[in-house]
């Protein structure tokens, strides 16, 4: 009975054995089968839609924008030589006068008193003065006694002249022709010597002031001729813009070793509409180049740009790091004068990616 049942268990071992031989088989060739029965597909590397531009022929300027004021190139203050009331103030501010105009008269009745005691006494001393020069014709008075009489006469006669100017001096002239930029003063109050009491412009030749870095020294120094310069007062809501080419004047001769800047002084060409004091800003052109460009929108955050292999429809890196550029426009090397380049999706894609053109808006 124990043989039999030996032999029954070596049986089912070698059946089970048998039984998974076929199954594995069987899976063989049922994977075999699928395999072999399905459709095979190949990785397709996805299109990118882009808009492209073509480059244009451009001229690139390089410049730079500052702010400043106004100025006239000479303001003139009216000062009294004398002290006094002022009995009649003539101008206004933005009164346009010439020169030798009176502006304001001072109290002349002090002057007018001093220079009549001062006529008095030259008169009398010159009738002193002639009645000693007959009697020294005739040897009757000695040489100094005549001398002494003819000093006190000469200094009566300087006397009564300096009372002379002195009242000439009441009415307050223009001493240059222009427009009156500031009045200070007005009738009945007091002229002091010495202090001004309007001060005048010449508003036909107008400059601006500017402090330049130095880096700039050495362009405006060899360049003071041939450099392109506006002048605008910004439009406001009374008032449009106002453009005027500028003139370098002249340029300082030494940059101030504290703030190392230099200044560098202009002439408004045409300053019809500007006055002194007014806010402007000035453009100044550094440099300018001529060719092919595109816009500097097109050109991603590492000045490089990407346009179309036209042959395999594929975008091309191209670095622009080197070349020249303004807030606009990026000029182009040569030999790329026909490239489309990519100025929408630009951002998103790698060199060698599949794009495909498209229209924009």
């Amino acid at each position: 009975g124990a043989m039999n049942t030996k032999k029954t268990s070596k049986f089912q071992t070698v059946l089970m054995y048998v039984v998974l031989l076929v199954i594995f088989i069987g899976l063989f060739f049922l994977l075999r089968w699928f395999y072999s029965t399905r459709t095979e597909s190949t990785y397709t590397r996805p299109t990118s839609p882009v808009e492209v531009e073509r480059p244009e022929v451009r001229k690139i300027q390089k410049d730079v924008t500052f702010s400043s004021y106004v100025s006239a190139d000479s303001i003139i203050p009216v000062t009294p030589y004398v002290e006094g009331t002022i009995i009649e103030y003539y101008v206004k501010e933005g009164d346009y006068v010439k020169e030798g105009d009176v502006i304001a008269k001072i109290d002349p009745e002090p002057y007018e008193l001093q220079y009549e005691q001062a006529t008095s006494a030259y008169l009398g001393y010159e009738s002193s003065f002639q009645r000693i020069e007959k009697l020294y014709k005739t040897n009757s008075v000695s040489q100094q006694d005549y001398d002494t009489v003819k000093a006190q006469r000469d200094a009566m006669k300087a006397q009564m002249e300096l009372a002379k100017l002195q009242l000439s001096y009441t009415d307050v002239v223009a001493h240059a022709s222009g427009t009156v930029l500031k009045t200070v003063s007005s009738k009945g109050s007091t002229a002091i010597k010495g202090t001004p009491i309007a001060t005048i412009a010449d508003l036909s030749d107008l400059v601006v002031n500017l402090n330049l870095g130095e880096k700039y020294y050495a362009f405006f120094a060899n360049n003071s001729s041939d450099i392109s310069i506006t002048v605008t007062r910004p439009s406001s809501s009374y008032s449009e813009k106002l453009t005027t080419t500028a003139s370098i004047k002249s340029v300082s001769p030494y940059v101030d070793p504290t703030s190392r800047n230099f200044k560098l002084y202009l002439t408004l060409d045409n300053p019809e509409g500007f006055t002194p004091g007014m806010f402007i800003k000035v453009n100044i052109v550094l440099d300018t180049k001529e060719g092919y460009s595109i816009n500097r929108r097109t050109i991603k955050l590492d000045n490089s740009a990407y346009y179309v292999d036209e042959a395999s429809m594929t975008a091309k890196y191209l670095d622009l790091s080197d070349a020249y550029m303004n807030e606009d426009y990026v000029l182009l090397p040569s030999g790329y004068e026909d490239k489309s380049f990519i100025s929408k999706g630009q951002n998103s894609i790698f060199s060698g990616q599949a794009v495909s053109i498209v229209e924009g808006n």
